[in-house]
């Protein structure tokens, strides 16, 4: 312990880059926590894709500029894992997402076929600082 803290005296950047790290994995759980008492399972599995659509999204190259692929491959467990929830209800608010027209899946693929219409489905305001 001693030594990580002698270099981050000696280095500030790394410092800043470990405390902006830090900061981003609290305000993640404290989301999370949020989203686990305020929104229903179907709501807390679109603000996660929305979420993850934001930080890494790739737009499909025939879109219109509203569909993108996910940008990471997760299994359904995965997502599961990430809104709380047990798989069989990841598996049922995906299906419920896919027949509102709002993701297309393949095999650990997810299309969102409409960003907008998602952000507003998952109550993801376009300004919030997080």
């Amino acid at each position: 312990m001693r030594a990580l803290e002698a270099f981050l005296t000696r280095h500030p950047d790394a410092m800043r880059a470990i405390l902006h790290m830090l900061c981003a994995r609290l305000r993640w759980a404290n989301r999370r926590r949020v989203d686990f008492q305020a929104y229903d399972s179907l709501t807390r599995l679109a603000r996660v894709l929305a979420e993850l659509s934001q930080a890494y999204a790739q737009p499909v190259p025939d879109g219109d500029g509203r569909r993108c692929d996910l940008g990471v491959t997760l299994t359904q467990r995965e997502l599961a894992s990430l809104a709380g929830l047990k798989l069989n209800t990841a598996e049922k608010s995906l299906a419920a997402l896919t027949a509102q027209g709002l993701v297309e899946r393949s095999y650990r693929t997810i299309t969102i076929c409409d960003v907008p219409k998602l952000l507003e489905f998952a109550k993801v305001v376009a300004d919030n600082p997080y």
